[in-house]
């Protein structure tokens, strides 16, 4: 089988956002990184989708049961948009929301972010860790952000300032109608070329933001890098 539905403690049949969590080898920093999300004062769904985790995560998720969540398991791992995309396959809210579980995003953003787009009528608000001044670890990290999105803004005469934050709102409609296929990183690619292809009303907010160090877990690549390039031209031409 390959996605298993461990448990669904949701029970709110029309949440208004419903969060999409993908997990992999986080064992480290679940349990906060869960508790912060589970603090967010908004209706919400939480759907937890952990992605082959082999380090002890998927154990901790299973002997830890979160009310309004419901826990997914992928046999084996896929990468951040196979799970994206499981868990929207689970999503019942108006809005959906992305948290990933690595503890760098803060979820409390989310509360302002959606105010902004029901007051403006915004289908999507993208968190940008470039708006106000953030911590940066690693030089390379940044300036691949910054190239991917002056990518992405040439091909699809957009306006991103970071394309590859893991702080994204849209309606649950947008989301859908996004037929998104991508796996791994390059998932960010689609979405906002995708989304700068529609048209969809947007804008972003200033998010705070925690880098992690690759010893401490941080997974993204030059790999994923070069898989994001590629994907922005395939789905600007599609």
């Amino acid at each position: 089988m390959e996605n298993e539905l461990v448990y669904d403690r949701r029970s709110d049949p029309r949440p208004l956002v419903s969060f999409l969590v993908p997990v992999f080898n986080e064992r480290a920093v679940v349990k906060g990184s869960l508790s912060r999300l589970a603090s967010v004062p908004l209706q919400k769904e939480i759907i937890i989708v952990d992605d082959g985790s082999v380090d002890g995560t998927r154990k901790w998720l299973s002997e830890n049961i979160l009310e309004g969540a419901a826990l997914v398991f992928h046999a084996r791992n896929g990468g951040k948009g196979r799970a994206l995309q499981t868990a929207l396959s689970f999503a019942k809210g108006a809005y959906g929301a992305v948290h990933d579980a690595d503890s760098e995003y803060d979820p409390a953003h989310y509360a302002d972010m959606l105010q902004h787009a029901r007051q403006n009528n915004l289908k999507a608000v993208f968190g940008s860790r470039f708006i106000n001044p953030n911590p940066s670890i690693y030089k390379r990290f940044l300036w691949g952000n910054k190239a991917l999105t002056a990518w992405i803004n040439f091909l699809c005469a957009s306006h991103y300032t970071d394309c590859y934050t893991g702080s994204k709102l849209m309606a649950l409609s947008v989301w859908k109608e996004m037929g998104l296929v991508s796996w791994g990183f390059e998932i960010e690619a689609e979405i906002c070329v995708k989304l700068a292809r529609k048209r969809v009303p947007f804008c972003e907010w200033p998010i705070t933001y925690a880098p992690r160090r690759v010893e401490e877990g941080k997974k993204i690549s030059w790999k994923d890098a070069w898989r994001g390039f590629r994907a922005a031209r395939k789905f600007t031409y599609a």
